[in-house]
């Protein structure tokens, strides 16, 4: 994928870096619907084809998805972001890990989490590690609340139910959970946001 952006750095603006490994110019994802008055928006995504159809991970995808965790880490060296926004389970867990081990702090978000299986043994003892720098996971059940707290050892509030999938829902994450200096200088993180109206496609940055 090619680098681009819309030429602004606005310090009001609440950065936010997509990470997934479908994201193209023309495939924004959820970034493409933020109002570009509020958030700057950046993508980091695998310019190969990554194999969806099989329901385990083989380990080709895997190291695709390392591969994608390292060229964000990369991103966040260069540019630092308000909040990173992750696609599925498997990318948060690299993301995540990644930034583990590397002391990022960065507010993280996972989209469409949804494990399939409950993990075991060595997976689900490095998937505990991974998430446990993970300020949020969006389910799509009550239930998955509840499963998730106690296979990953986190707390229940990590994982937030949503019936909608949209922007509006982002935004009010973006809002709880970044701290941009501009404007939350010296503020706590807000446990209330309300979610923001929905906007036309911004012009953004993508790696």
């Amino acid at each position: 994928m090619n680098h681009f952006q819309d030429g602004t750095k606005d310090p009001a603006k609440v950065r936010v870096l997509f990470v997934a490994w479908f994201l193209s110019e023309d495939r924004r994802w959820l970034g493409a619907f933020l109002p570009p008055e509020r958030f700057e928006c950046s993508y980091v995504g695998l310019e190969e084809r990554v194999d969806s159809t099989r329901k385990r991970t083989p380990w080709k995808k895997w190291r695709q998805f390392f591969r994608l965790a390292l060229k964000a880490r990369r991103e966040l060296a260069r540019h630092p972001q308000d909040l990173i926004v992750t696609a599925f389970p498997q990318v948060g867990f690299t993301v995540g890990l990644v930034n583990l081990l590397t002391f990022v702090r960065t507010p993280h978000v996972i989209w469409y989490f949804n494990c399939g299986h409950e993990y075991r043994g060595l997976r689900k003892w490095l998937s505990r590690l991974a998430y446990r720098g993970v300020d949020r996971c969006l389910v799509y059940t009550r239930h998955e609340r509840s499963v998730y707290a106690r296979v990953f050892a986190l707390p229940k509030s990590r994982f937030q139910f949503t019936d909608r999938t949209g922007a509006r829902v982002l935004a009010a994450l973006a809002e709880e959970l970044s701290t941009p200096p501009a404007i939350f200088h010296n503020q706590t993180r807000s446990s209330t946001a309300t979610p923001e109206s929905d906007a036309e496609h911004s012009k953004d940055r993508c790696i």
